[in-house]
């Protein structure tokens, strides 16, 4: 599986998804929030991930997974009595109700959509104990709190009659699954098991995201079905993610690939769904933020003679040739480094970012990039290096009253070589001239995984991505 791209990882879109989405700058860097399996292997997101892994699902470790009690085929049935009974199916006591829309037929329909076997013996009267259990007192008289559910939810159960509740499990579960996963509390073969189990379900179950959508919402509500929270309150959150994407100047619907069909349509319905339960005001407060972060980074790049759109293509490149190399091998938190500048600098609030430094290293230089040239990297352990899309380019010499002599080394005339200092950064040699070398910084990273040069797998595993990242360059542009 690429971890940098699973176009199945949308199907838990409600934990990945924010009011950023309203905010495009490119298609590359969408792609990762969405269909990155893992958001990020940096040391500040994985104990951010730990720490709402055990605080939401209580899984600390391996041994802590499970997966949640289907109960959509429950409320499938239960639903479908209320759409024909309406108010009447609230007067209707247990016994009456399970005399006409229990039977075991009635039952196995229900589960035969999640390809549930139902041939244990004792299957059908344990499930009419459970709905008689968990949604009727001991009179045989309807929950209150199940009035109140359906009510509040029909007009979105209209749109997922018979898979209910189902979604929010999946998105739970690939949730659980993925960040088990880049804890590693589970192997990849067991990720890959339990995720493929989801994904496929969700495929099997579901025929649009807008039924999706609506199985997710109610999902949500219903783990408040004991409590007195407002069901309408409860959903609030994941409604704003699904108006958010429909309205999202990217389309990661379409970007899936999956339930290509009336797309559209799709999208104009989740607006409906959904647009009962979120407040428009501050969805408006919400884009008008989001303008003005995007203001704000376009002065930024014009201040150091850059355009938005250049923004876009240097993010493009770098991901697709770069970054997803570290990411695939868990090392992006590499490029985070301290002398390491990417263009993901300029989507921070750091001021000292990527186009100054390419800005600076050009006036320096006095070097005019061509105009199809981009901008990749920046490197600035021992020595300034601009790396772009045409060459290397680097100063070579010593400082005289002219200055250092720029050296550009086309990509077709790089040859890679790496070795790692003391000082763990790797030293990676793009020319026969012994002269020309770069070093890539990964003293913050070393520092903390308590890495020395004694680790000698790992410190190896380091060199080899680093240099698999830069021969990447190569092969996409020699």
């Amino acid at each position: 599986m690429n971890i940098n791209f699973s176009n199945t990882n949308i199907f838990q879109m409600i934990y990945r998804a924010s009011g950023l989405d309203l905010l495009y700058f490119s298609d590359e860097h969408y792609k990762e929030r969405f269909f990155s399996i893992v958001e990020s292997f940096s040391p500040e997101k994985l104990q951010e991930i730990a720490q709402n892994l055990h605080e939401y699902y209580g899984v600390s470790s391996k041994d802590d997974i499970f997966e949640f009690e289907n109960t959509a085929p429950h409320l499938s049935i239960i639903y479908s009595a209320y759409s024909s009974l309406e108010s009447a199916f609230f007067q209707m006591k247990f016994d009456e109700f399970s005399n006409n829309y229990l039977s075991d037929d009635s039952i196995k329909e229900a589960f035969k959509i999640f390809s549930i076997d139902t041939s244990a013996d004792g299957f059908y009267d344990d499930f009419r104990s459970e709905i008689a259990g968990s949604f009727y007192d001991e009179a045989g008289v309807c929950n209150e709190r199940l009035k109140q559910y359906l009510t509040q939810m029909q007009d979105i159960f209209a749109y997922a009659p018979k898979s209910t509740t189902y979604a929010f499990d999946i998105a739970r579960m690939l949730q659980i699954a993925t960040n088990s996963f880049a804890l590693g509390y589970i192997d990849y073969d067991e990720f890959c098991e339990l995720y493929d189990k989801y994904t496929k379900s969700a495929l099997d179950v579901f025929g649009s995201f807008d039924e999706y959508a609506a199985s997710c919402l109610p999902g949500r509500a219903f783990m408040f079905l004991d409590d007195k929270t407002s069901f309408k309150e409860s959903v609030c959150e994941h409604a704003k993610t699904f108006y958010i994407l429909a309205n999202a100047p990217f389309d990661v619907f379409k970007a899936s690939g999956i339930w290509a069909e009336n797309l559209d349509k799709q999208k104009q319905n989740i607006i409906k769904i959904t647009q009962n339960f979120i407040d428009n005001a501050e969805i408006d407060e919400l884009k008008k933020s989001m303008q003005e972060l995007y203001e704000f980074a376009k002065d930024r790049v014009s201040q150091y003679g850059f355009d938005m759109q250049m923004l876009k293509v240097c993010l493009d490149e770098y991901y697709q040739n770069f970054h997803f190399i570290l990411k695939q091998n868990a090392l992006d938190s590499l490029a985070s480094g301290y002398d390491v500048y990417t263009p993901l600098r300029e989507l921070s609030d750091d001021d000292d970012t990527f186009f100054k430094r390419v800005r600076n290293f050009c006036d320096k230089a006095k070097l005019t990039l061509a105009s199809d040239e981009v901008p990749l990297l920046m490197l600035t352990q021992l020595g300034d290096y601009l790396i772009t899309n045409k060459a290397i380019y680097s100063f070579k010499g010593v400082l005289l009253i002219f200055g250092k002599k720029l050296v550009a080394t086309p990509w077709s005339k790089v040859e890679l070589d790496a070795e790692f200092e003391d000082s763990l950064s790797v030293v990676l040699r793009y020319s026969k001239n012994p002269d020309l070398k770069l070093d890539f910084d990964t003293a913050e990273y070393s520092k903390q995984h308590n890495l020395s040069k004694s680790n000698k797998d790992e410190i190896l595993y380091i060199m080899d991505t680093v240099k698999s990242a830069f021969a990447s360059l190569k092969k996409a542009y020699a």
